[in-house]
């Protein structure tokens, strides 16, 4: 049995430029002396293509091995996809971690701070009490 292009578009679900890509590549396996006529294709006297059985088979299987192609593919970005989601989560618990770090060594800075500032109210009068430093400071000013 004899197919039009039509025909294989409508069985397939294929558009006509598709089947063109992959007469393309079957013509690369093909010498050119029989890319008139061969055992996958052939073409009228007045140049309408037409395809033979094992060239309906080569277009329909040829859309199997794509799609094994993009399953195999898509594995492989999933695989990739999980290395770099574990790359970015050791990542953010380090950042959280120095994070905590620095905050610890600036809260430390800063107690150091206020306890200069509490010495420098009234270092003189060692027997008041803090409130009493606080409020003679305020009076001199």
């Amino acid at each position: 049995m004899d197919y039009k292009i039509s025909n294989i578009c409508s069985d397939l679900g294929i558009g006509k430029s598709t089947i063109y890509k992959r007469i393309d590549i079957l013509k690369n396996s093909i010498p050119e002396t029989d890319w008139k006529k061969n055992e996958y294709f052939y073409y009228t006297d007045n140049n309408k293509l037409f395809f033979t059985e094992k060239g309906f088979a080569y277009i329909r299987d040829f859309k199997t091995k794509n799609d094994n192609i993009r399953q195999n593919f898509s594995s492989d970005v999933t695989i990739f996809q999980n290395q770099i989601i574990e790359i970015y989560k050791e990542r953010i618990e380090y950042l959280e971690n120095e994070n905590k770090r620095l905050l610890d060594i600036i809260s430390i800075k800063e107690k150091k701070e206020i306890a200069k500032d509490i010495k420098c109210l009234d270092p003189a009068s060692e027997n008041l009490s803090f409130w009493d430093k606080f409020l003679r400071r305020f009076k001199k000013i």
